[in-house]
């Protein structure tokens, strides 16, 4: 989207560029001639624009939508009196899951205890 808006942003400005430079006064033969090719540049570099933010617009109609990505663990933070045990009994719905909590968190050791305001990662239920 940023790369879209900042191609129209151009497509904009080199209009105008284009109109500004039609409007100012051109009067002599030489300064017209000159005018006259710096508006067919711009009218160029306008189409060319143009082309490409219609190219741009189709292909993010037709890029894939990626899949939301799918969390496979949950993040705990340690509070005063928990223990490896409780976590996962609070945590996973038993106790006897701590090792995998432990799996998750080689920081930690079974007979560590554990720090308070220490974030774990919990394994999905």
């Amino acid at each position: 989207m940023k790369h879209m808006k900042i191609t129209k942003t151009a497509v904009l400005l080199a209009t105008a560029s284009l109109l500004t430079l039609g409007t100012i006064g051109c009067n002599c033969s030489n300064d017209l001639k000159a005018c006259q090719q710096q508006n067919e540049a711009l009218a160029q570099q306008v189409s060319e624009l143009e082309y490409q933010l219609q190219l741009a617009d189709q292909a993010a109609v037709q890029a894939p939508v990626a899949a939301a990505p799918t969390f496979t663990e949950a993040t705990y933070l340690v509070v005063q009196g928990d223990t490896l045990w409780s976590i996962a009994a609070k945590q996973l719905g038993d106790g006897k899951r701590y090792k995998e909590i432990l799996a998750l968190n080689p920081q930690l050791t079974q007979n560590t205890p554990l720090t308070i305001g220490t974030k774990l990662k919990i394994p999905a239920q």
